[in-house]
């Protein structure tokens, strides 16, 4: 049974495999450069080159497929389980599916999918410029912490801190 993200779509959700990894990639890359910043593979981004071993299990890591275009790659979400807990990863969508309810299921399958695997929160760290991100995880109940943190890198990123109850 295929795994529809939307019911009444033709939005696939499935298991990250190696195969997606340039489609992936791309998409990340393309919509980095919506907010003028640069992927980098070698250092902050090099979760994206080693996904079997940064997420574990396939589970951990969906892709969205457009089935009536073709299965083309148009969005990812991702729940990484350390022994801290659970932390919401790696959500983005193309730009055109934007708006449509979309990134809310992608966040909700996260949000589900940590509460099944035991977990009472979800971590969520968020680029501070990913602004309409902030308004939905706010929607969804996350807490905003108001801590952050710098990681540096080429675009010299800092993040907002929420923690979402499940």
């Amino acid at each position: 049974m295929e795994n529809y993200l939307i019911k009444d779509t033709q939005l696939l959700l499935v298991n990250y495999k190696k195969d997606f990894q340039e489609d992936l990639i791309d998409l990340i890359r393309t919509i980095y450069k919506e907010y003028n910043q640069i992927l980098e593979l070698e250092t902050l981004d090099n979760d994206l080159l080693n996904i079997k071993s940064e997420y574990g299990a396939p589970s951990t890591f969906q892709v969205l497929l457009d089935k009536e275009k073709n299965n083309k790659l148009i969005g990812s979400v991702a729940v990484r389980i350390k022994n801290s807990g659970a932390e919401l990863k790696r959500v983005f969508l193309n730009e055109v599916y934007r708006g449509k309810g979309i990134g809310k299921e992608l966040s909700t399958w996260a949000f589900n999918y940590a509460k099944n695997k035991g977990f009472k929160h979800i971590d969520i760290w968020s680029d501070v410029t990913f602004i309409t991100a902030h308004k939905l995880y706010k929607k969804l109940g996350a807490e905003d912490t108001r801590k952050t943190r710098y990681l540096g890198g080429v675009n010299k990123v800092s993040e907002y801190y929420f923690k979402k109850k499940l």
